[in-house]
């Protein structure tokens, strides 16, 4: 009769076992290694079933990802070859050390215990279901890896945190809701999102003086999940500004400095829209991430230790951070014209940020990641752009156009300092480049993001995750065509020039990027966007004046509640309101999961009152900035901190 309780040595050797633990008899006669291991899943081992040969051998070496916790922090392979990460210098290190970012093991006292934890074949389910989210299999797209590598680390953490197991399947069930919708698949996914509120609540309370990495990946999985759920509602937002918040802070246990950086690059953009239109600096302008950056801008060859990727990513980091101080720069500026001293503090930055823009950089990675087609961006507009690019990858895509929205930015700004202080001293703007450049750089880029949809639409027609990512910036380009008709009128004005022709053309653009922005909301379920909305928007974020109409729904839509004469949102506010924050030293981004714990409880008790809403009050109609350039605002929580 075969035993099933063998050590590994005797079933290998096919003796008889007494199954003493820690050592068998056998194995302690003979000094032997002595190990329990059969029948325990340790090991995820994928396999495609397609690639063996006519005797059943794997043509290729199969993928293993381990279940159970290791030491330290294990980094899944991926094949991006451009994405590909590599060891970083000593000097980086020093850097993560001034963030005090120590390295950590996953261990029984980090875990939450009034949560119990999954077994292991809990743990294998929810890995295979990750793992096959993450497989090429939507088109040839891999829907998550738009969110950076830091998703592949999550399948080896799988079972060593009922935080992150708790996100992880929040957002498994998330994402089956965007393909079936139906209202089965609704309450499975918001009672998901109910029990990994819970926890990370829980985690948060009772982790004390730093928030562990599992928080932070937690976290993301919770951002993911909740677009996947519906990006009209600022449920995600929540989640953006609360990593953001952690990853400035400095006090994340066990993050290195490659996962540090993943986690970064995928938030930074929507905090810096927010950041303009709050009218602030960024939350990532900062000493830190400054330093940390400045060398890829300064580098004019990639280094042994840097990919040309991840440089570029970090020189398009450096300038973009610091667009939100230069908008608030311009707009004291104008308000404060007597002052000399604010206009010189605008004009030298800007300065500044147009020598460091990364142009070689975006030129050399374009000429190997980028191929033109004879496809033009829509029919619309054939007979004034031919062409498209196609990108190798959704990374290429991504970081690519985030370069040239921060030259439409930039070149707006500029635009806006040459137009409002025409009698300046001539020394001052001189330091500018000239206005023609200015206006010619600014009409290529937003062309270039244009040519950039279809690429964006191709990589998956059922799953419209990559045009969701480039929407903001698209409509960021949406400003480059008002500024160029406001010119051409202008110009039809002022001279004897008939520019008609270009106007008709530059108006015909103008409605296609429009009305292109607001498919993608169609598909996305968002409210359509009026062309008034954009240029209010857009006319702030070149450093205009944010109307008193705006600020009053910022000072509201910050708690993400609706309108302020609507009762439920007066009582859901007031509840947000009176949350304390007597936890300890970490009550500061607490107070901000606060808010999302008070979300997060509305949407569990609706479940179990068998009511079909989404647990939160419904945000106004005129929301254009939750799903469109920006993200929406829900600082208040830390405000003061960031003053």
């Amino acid at each position: 009769m075969t035993q099933a309780g063998k050590c590994d040595t005797c079933r290998q050797r096919k003796v008889k076992c007494d199954e003493k633990k820690p050592k068998c008899g056998a194995c302690r006669k003979k000094d032997r290694a002595c190990q329990y291991t059969f029948g325990k899943i340790s090991a995820l081992v994928l396999e495609d079933p397609n690639q063996y040969t006519g005797h059943g051998k794997a043509k290729v070496a199969p993928h293993t990802v381990p279940l159970q916790p290791q030491d330290g922090f294990r980094k899944v392979e991926h094949s991006e070859g451009k994405n590909s990460t590599t060891p970083e210098t000593s000097s980086q290190s020093e850097d993560m050390h001034s963030l005090q970012l120590f390295p950590s093991r996953p261990s029984s006292h980090m875990l939450v215990p009034s949560i119990p934890q999954m077994s292991s074949s809990q743990n294998a389910v929810l890995a295979a279901r990750y793992i096959h989210v993450m497989e090429a299999q939507y088109g040839g797209f891999n829907p998550v890896s738009i969110d950076g590598f830091w998703i592949g680390h999550v399948p080896s953490r799988i079972g060593t945190s009922p935080v992150l197991d708790r996100a992880v399947e929040f957002m498994l069930d998330s994402f089956a809701t965007h393909w079936d919708s139906s209202h089965r698949k609704q309450v499975a996914a918001r009672m998901s999102k109910g029990r990994a509120l819970k926890v990370l609540r829980q985690a948060l309370d009772e982790d004390g003086n730093g928030v562990r990495d599992d928080i932070a990946i937690a976290s993301m999985l919770h951002f993911a999940a909740e677009v996947y759920m519906g990006v009209d509602n600022v449920d995600w937002v929540l989640h953006v500004l609360g990593v953001s918040k952690m990853l400035t802070q400095g006090n994340v246990q066990g993050l290195d400095i490659d996962l540090l950086w993943s986690l970064v690059d995928g938030l930074y953009v929507d905090e810096v829209s927010e950041a303009m239109l709050e009218g602030r600096s960024s939350i990532y302008d900062t000493e830190f991430y400054i330093n940390y950056t400045y060398d890829a801008v300064l580098k004019s060859t990639t280094s042994s230790s840097m990919t040309l990727f991840d440089q570029l990513s970090r020189a398009v980091m450096h300038v973009l951070v610091q667009i939100p101080r230069l908008t608030f720069y311009v707009r004291y500026a104008i308000c404060h014209s007597d002052n000399p001293r604010s206009l010189q503090a605008a004009v030298f930055l800007a300065q500044q940020l147009w020598v460091f823009s990364p142009d070689e950089l975006v030129q050399r990675y374009f000429d190997g990641a980028v191929t033109m087609t004879s496809i033009p961006p829509g029919p619309d507009i054939a007979d004034l752009i031919q062409e498209s690019f196609c990108f190798d990858t959704v990374q290429s895509l991504i970081l690519i156009t985030k370069y040239w929205r921060f030259r439409v930015f930039l070149c707006g700004i500029l635009q806006r300092l040459h137009r409002e202080f025409t009698n300046a001293q001539p020394l001052v703007l001189g330091m500018l480049p000239d206005l023609e450049t200015v206006v010619a750089e600014d009409l290529k880029a937003a062309t270039h993001l244009a040519q950039s949809l279809q690429s964006a639409l191709s990589f998956s027609s059922s799953l419209q995750l990559v045009p969701l990512r480039i929407l903001s910036s698209l409509q960021v380009s949406i400003g480059t065509w008002i500024r160029h008709i406001h010119r051409l009128r202008l110009l039809a004005t002022d001279t004897d020039l008939d520019p008609s022709l270009e106007l008709i053309n530059a108006q015909r653009i103008k409605v296609w990027v429009v009305e292109a922005a607001n498919r993608i909301h169609d598909t996305w379920h968002v409210p359509r966007s009026e062309e008034s909305a954009f240029e209010v928007v857009l006319d702030i974020a070149t450093g205009g004046e944010i109307p008193e109409g705006i600020k009053r729904r910022l000072e509201w839509n910050r708690w993400g509640f609706g309108e302020c004469d609507s009762p439920k949102a007066n009582e859901a506010k007031s509840r947000s309101l009176q949350v304390n924050s007597k936890e300890g030293p970490n009550s500061r981004i607490g107070h901000l999961f606060k808010n999302i714990s008070v979300v997060g409880k509305l949407g569990e008790n609706m479940v179990h009152d068998g009511v079909g809403h989404q647990g939160r009050v419904a945000a106004p109609n005129e929301t254009w900035w939750h799903a469109s350039i920006w993200p929406g605002t829900v600082r208040r929580a830390y405000e003061e901190e960031l003053a």
